[in-house]
This record gives structure tokens, sequence and C-alpha cells, in this order.
């Protein structure tokens, strides 16, 4: 056999392997979230209750370990892709990305604290923003009457102002955070 037939035979396998880990990691995942154990990093937060006064509340977040800053976070990224691709069903797929989005912000918050380049931050707390945006995107368009999508609406406005007070407490330009809150006051409308 041909040199390059044996190393195209191996590459894919190994691309099959990765999709294989991939598929399972999407479900192990999805068992994790709806039992709530991914979410260990809290965020503490004043919110208005229905009468006007504020309640602390508190708005988790995952762990992560790869940062946009190592030489493979390229596979992190094309998992999470995938995961979202391989989603089965659209409520599925909207808890993925809310997780994804607040895994980016978690990663801003570890490079903030690594002090990393502050162009990484920002372009990190970018990307969970505008996940953050894509969600409630996809949420607009499903079932308001569902019980599921109303609490994953309620998480994204809690991510939202959880987002705000992470993005406060970076050391970013003036234009920077103001760019960013403006996206996430969009994110609102």
């Amino acid at each position: 056999m041909k040199f390059w037939l044996k190393i195209i035979i191996i590459v894919l396998a190994l691309g099959i392997l990765y999709i294989s880990f991939i598929r399972a990691s999407l479900e192990k995942v999805n068992d994790d979230e709806k039992y709530d154990k991914l979410r260990k990093i809290p965020i503490s937060l004043q919110l208005e209750n229905r009468e006007g006064i504020l309640e602390k509340d508190c708005y988790k977040l995952p762990e992560t370990r790869t940062l946009p800053d190592s030489p493979f976070y390229i596979l992190k990224k094309l998992r999470d892709e995938l995961w979202i691709k391989f989603s089965n069903n659209q409520l599925n797929k909207v808890k993925i990305m809310l997780l994804i989005a607040d895994k980016k912000m978690e990663e801003a918050i570890m490079l903030n604290q690594k002090n990393s380049n502050k162009d990484l931050v920002m372009k990190t707390s970018q990307e969970a923003v505008e996940k953050l945006k894509s969600v409630e995107e996809l949420v607009l368009n499903m079932e308001t009457g569902d019980i599921e999508v109303q609490k994953i609406d309620q998480r994204i406005k809690t991510a939202n102002l959880a987002y705000k007070k992470i993005i406060d407490s970076f050391e970013l330009n003036d234009k920077n955070q103001q760019k960013l809150f403006q996206l996430i006051d969009t994110c609102n409308e």
C-alpha cells in the first residue's frame, strides 16, 4: 500500500475516533447539565424582584481548563461547534450554546486573572456575549409557553447581568468596555 494512502486511512480513523469522543462527551455534558453538576463558579448578583425589592442571587459558571492562549484550544473550539451540530433538538442546542457562552466568559475571567493580553480578554469576552446573543435569538423563536424555554429565558437574563458585572471587573479601556455593554444590551431587547 502506498505511503500517502496509509496516511489518509490513519487520518480518517483518527477523525472517526474524535467524532465518537465528541458524541460521547455531548451525552455526558447533557446529563451533567441536566443535574446541574457542571456549574461550580458562583457570581453574586443583586436582582430586582417583581415588587421592586433587590434580592441577592447567584449565577454559576462552569469550570474550564483549556484557555484561548493554549495550542490545543482549536480542538476545544471544534468540539464546541460539533456539540452544537450534534444536539438532537432545539432545547438541547440552546442549553449547549448557553454552556459554551458561559465557559467562554469563565475563560475570559481566567485570562484576566493571569494578566494575559487585554486584547485576548476582550476578544474572549466578546465571543461569550455573541454566543449568548445567539442563544437568546434561538429562544425567541421557540414556543414561549414551554416551562423549559421560560427557565432558559430567565437564565439568559441573569447571564446578561452576570456578564456585565464580570466585564466591569476587567480593567479594559472604556471604549472596549462600552462596546461589550452595548452588545449585552442588544441581547436584552
